[in-house]
């Protein structure tokens, strides 16, 4: 009795389109799932044969070929919109890297350089070693902001990126091939 109802659920149908199709009362189909009563002969017969067709028809390539044909199809256009998309974020990802490499150069160079002026300033109170301690800490603050650590984490993001994009490419051209 447990059989009929993953049989039902299975097919994604109610108990109501399950009496329907099978001629008996709703109430029927509800009391044969709790083991209260058996379904009448004409009705089974017709569940099990039903199951019977769907499960041949499933394992066989030639009663397949519509229903596997359209899901090909839809699967093509998935993989080539995922390929697309993919080429767009490696790109944006390859530009982000390029402009957190940029700033991180920017900042490491312009820290070397206020440790150079620093080291001429005679008056280590003087403004213009205030002035350089200011501007150093806000550029220890950006190099922080766009440090390393940063730059590796979208490094490894591109690499993520582009094996996804390599496994896109395989399964579309896998399914181009069958």
């Amino acid at each position: 009795m447990n059989k009929n109802r993953n049989i039902r659920s299975l097919l994604g149908i109610s108990q109501r389109e399950a009496a329907l199709i099978l001629k008996v009362n709703r109430s029927q189909i509800s009391l044969y799932e709790l083991h209260l009563r058996d379904i009448p002969t004409p009705a089974l017969k017709m569940l099990v044969q039903g199951w019977q067709y769907a499960d041949a028809a499933v394992k066989s390539p030639k009663e397949n070929a519509p229903f596997l044909k359209e899901q090909e199809e839809r699967l093509k256009i998935f993989l080539a919109d995922e390929i697309s998309t993919n080429q767009f974020e490696q790109h944006e990802m390859r530009r982000k890297i390029e402009k957190i490499s940029e700033k991180y150069e920017s900042n490491l160079l312009a820290l070397h350089a206020f440790e150079f002026w620093k080291q001429g300033v005679e008056d280590k109170s003087s403004r213009q070693m205030e002035a350089l301690r200011v501007v150093e800490g806000r550029t220890k603050t950006r190099l922080n902001d766009y440090g390393l650590d940063i730059l590796q984490q979208h490094q490894i993001k591109l690499q993520v990126l582009e094996q996804y994009g390599k496994i896109l490419k395989e399964r579309l051209k896998e399914l181009n091939e069958t």
